[in-house]
């Protein structure tokens, strides 16, 4: 009877000694962040499995939703504990996109988990090339997550377009001095041999007279 006693306690005590090693206390992971779920559950010999993710109002981006096997449960090491992760809100407050460059504005749409929408362009006096001016929505109003967010990119100041001045038999000084007045600019003056021009008289001009150019646009010279 003894023996059978001793017996039974020696196995009770050996399980005992077996569970302890082997099971650990699930803990409590709800809203904390998954960086910190990972560390603490591999530190227990747990693997971290993600479930799957879902909008949250009461729990941040990236922090856990829910636990399953809840907090407080006795595992097995190597066991899985499956979370799911919070996406934040599924609205949000629209951010200023204004002034940003394209880029940029891009990046911030689709780390807000919003969508490009339509892109339009427009010449805008006082405005950077590439630079949003003008958004829907509006900053600062609630918008639902995915929703597509139209933006207008300004082009810079709307390019002047100017008549080409005739510069045939013109001085090449004469034809320099005419370009810089009408906002051109001189570009590559290539000479040649004429008998019956005058030396240093423009023969030939590109563009045209009477081409219509931009401004600060190059016209290069045939003397």
């Amino acid at each position: 009877m003894f023996f059978t006693i001793a017996l039974v306690s020696g196995y009770l005590t050996l399980k005992l000694i077996v569970r302890s090693g082997d099971v650990v206390v699930v803990p409590d992971l709800v809203g904390k962040d998954v960086v910190y779920a990972l560390e603490i559950l591999t530190e227990l010999g747990l693997n971290t499995k993600v479930s799957s993710f879902e909008y949250r109002t009461d729990v941040p981006k990236n922090h856990v939703a829910h636990q399953q096997p809840a907090a407080g449960a006795e595992i097995k090491k190597g066991r899985d504990v499956r979370i799911i992760l919070s996406k934040g809100p599924k609205t949000l407050v629209m951010p200023n996109l204004v002034g940003i460059d394209i880029r940029e504005a891009k990046i911030i749409i689709e780390e807000n988990g919003l969508l490009p929408g339509t892109i339009s362009k427009t010449y805008s006096k006082g405005t950077v090339t590439g630079e949003v001016i003008a958004q829907t929505p509006l900053a600062g109003t609630v918008v639902q997550r995915g929703e597509a967010i139209d933006l207008l990119i300004g082009l810079g100041k709307h390019p002047t377009i100017l008549k080409m001045p005739h510069l045939k038999g013109l001085s090449t000084e004469n034809a320099i001095l005419l370009l810089d007045r009408s906002h051109l600019k001189v570009g590559q003056i290539q000479s040649v041999q004429r008998d019956n021009v005058p030396p240093d008289t423009v023969v030939e001009q590109k563009p045209l007279s009477g081409y219509p150019v931009l401004a600060g646009s190059l016209v290069h010279l045939t003397v």
